[in-house]
């Protein structure tokens, strides 16, 4: 029979590999791959550390707020507690963090879940490569702050003031701009510097290493990535505070019910649990959403593939 005699079959059905077309498109399992342990990690974090970040939703979708509000989630992990309380609380969401990365990148490249007690004794053994990675980018960033406070202080002084005015450009150049691009950086590539640690097994020196690199690197994948990561958190934010109001107004009749005096402040404490542990989501959407742009960006960046996760020796 001749080739073109070959009966053709019509049970076929052609699949496109997105990720091989677009990776970009892990993202969209972001939403889905936060469900689940990584949300209920979060949800116990939010009601033990705080999320203020979470109640700026309303704010972040105004457009003529949005820059106040930018700078509001920029800055809500101090909430004008003591210093050792917001220490304790970046401490506690960076442990946390690390856990909800291992889990949340191995429903992403459909791994194994390994088991929860392991995995958050990992979590814990990695932490101080996170603190070793931020503090090899932040020594830097001091240094240069030092330097500028040095020459602010030269500025004010009599004799050294004319020397000084003619450094300042060169203090610009040399010092300011290269601060704010090292706290930038350490701003927007501490997640991605954690993801490393717990899919690559990562040292400091290796996690701050792929931190520069994919943030100055593929700057408008970065950026491109970003955007779609926000776009979707938006729209699953709005769906969690619908529910959030939609939960209020079933329960409203019995909230409108005065309770009794000695039980009025359990009252309003478990009200307040509850909506901490919904807006659980939020950290929990964020640090989910940063391993799938660190599992991109490493496939872009290092051709490494996105399904893959280093295990440590001691678990092979």
């Amino acid at each position: 029979m001749a080739q073109d005699e070959l009966p053709r079959r019509t049970d076929v059905v052609r699949e496109v590999d997105w990720l091989a077309v677009a990776p970009w498109t892990l993202l969209l399992r972001a939403p889905g791959a936060t469900l689940g342990w990584p949300l209920v990690i979060a949800a116990l974090g939010s009601v033990l550390f705080g999320w203020n970040g979470a109640n700026l939703l309303p704010a972040a979708l105004n457009v003529h707020n949005a820059w106040g509000a930018a700078w509001r989630v920029a800055t809500s992990w101090n909430d004008g507690g003591s210093l050792g309380w917001n220490a304790l609380r970046l401490g506690g969401w960076s442990i946390l963090g690390l856990l909800i990365v291992a889990l949340s990148a191995a429903e992403l490249t459909k791994g194994e879940n390994r088991r929860s007690f392991a995995t958050l004794r990992r979590a814990l053994a990695r932490w101080p490569r996170l603190l070793g990675a931020l503090t090899l980018v932040l020594l830097p960033a001091a240094f240069l702050a030092m330097s500028l406070w040095l020459c602010g202080l030269a500025m004010g002084s009599s004799l050294l003031s004319t020397p000084a005015s003619f450094l300042m450009p060169l203090a610009w150049w040399l010092g300011a701009l290269p601060l704010a691009a090292l706290l930038a950086i350490a701003a927007v590539g501490s997640p991605l510097a954690m993801a490393a640690i717990v899919i690559d097994d990562a040292d400091a020196f290796d996690a701050a290493s792929r931190m520069f690199a994919y943030t100055t690197q593929r700057v408008l994948l970065l950026v491109w990535c970003v955007v779609v990561a926000t776009a979707l958190g938006l729209v699953a934010g709005t769906l969690v505070e619908l529910l959030i109001a939609g939960g209020v107004s079933v329960l409203q009749p019995l909230l409108d019910v005065e309770p009794p005096v000695e039980l009025a402040d359990r009252f309003e404490l478990l009200h307040r649990v509850a909506i901490h542990a919904v807006r659980g989501f939020y950290p929990a959407y964020l640090f989910t959403a940063s391993t799938a742009i660190y599992l991109v960006l490493r496939r872009q960046v290092d051709g490494q593939p996105m399904d893959e996760i280093i295990q440590p020796a001691g678990d092979a």
